[in-house]
């Protein structure tokens, strides 16, 4: 158990995969070009259905395509745009709904530094009712900076000076690298075997977070 002071402390997550679950995502981007295209007249070859480009997830755009019955009717560039501005069917984590809630009773400070398109990511936090907890949100479009470059860590730092910073992430490959070097608390929530990505800690050192947790639960607030 890891017991956390909330006064002058931000608390900095990650966003996919650390407080949802992006197959949640995923499964509701799909589900909604699958049936956007149905109730829109495009017709498909027999055999090809929802949990057919759910199984084949890494390759269910040419899947899709593939099955046209008129080649070409939808390209894959508007199939793309499909995916990334529906609006998102997908809920937080319970445990991260718990922290953040308690976090937020207690007054405490929350942002979120994401990778990922501006669009996209914005359509997830409204989906997530993250608003509800912070507007300090960084996302990798629209700042133009990927983690693990430092700028976003930067600009939380200069905002709030005079506080302790304590990050969450999941991916020890980009989460954890600046936070150390800065000085911050670092934790990785660990992958419970639905991540997209895989989750490795076969990295240099200074990437490995200073704790590992497999629930928020396990984080006590005073």
């Amino acid at each position: 158990m890891l017991t956390i002071s909330v006064k002058h402390t931000i608390f900095i997550f990650d966003l996919d995969d650390t407080l949802y679950s992006e197959r949640e995502y995923e499964r509701s981007g799909i589900s909604f070009v699958y049936y956007y295209l149905l109730k829109n007249g495009v017709k498909l070859s027999e055999g090809i259905n929802l949990e057919t480009l759910l199984i084949n997830r890494n390759q269910w755009i040419e899947k899709l395509i593939q099955s046209f019955e008129i080649p070409s009717i939808v390209t894959r560039d508007e199939i793309l745009a499909l995916y990334r501005s529906h609006k998102p069917n997908i809920n937080l984590y319970p445990d991260a709904k718990v922290l953040l809630d308690q976090i937020k009773i207690l007054n405490g400070k929350i942002a979120i530094i994401t990778d990922g398109r501006s669009l996209s990511q914005r359509t997830k936090i409204s989906a997530l009712s993250l608003n509800e907890y912070t507007s300090d949100v960084y996302i990798s479009e629209e700042v133009g900076h990927v983690k693990p470059d430092p700028y976003s860590f930067i600009k939380i730092v200069d905002k709030y000076i005079g506080y302790q910073f304590l990050y969450i992430g999941d991916n020890p490959k980009k989460d954890f690298l600046v936070p150390n070097e800065l000085g911050w608390t670092t934790i990785c929530r660990l992958n419970n075997g639905q991540n997209v990505h895989k989750q490795t800690f076969q990295v240099e050192s200074n990437y490995i977070p200073q704790f590992k947790i497999r629930s928020f639960n396990e984080i006590r607030l005073i």
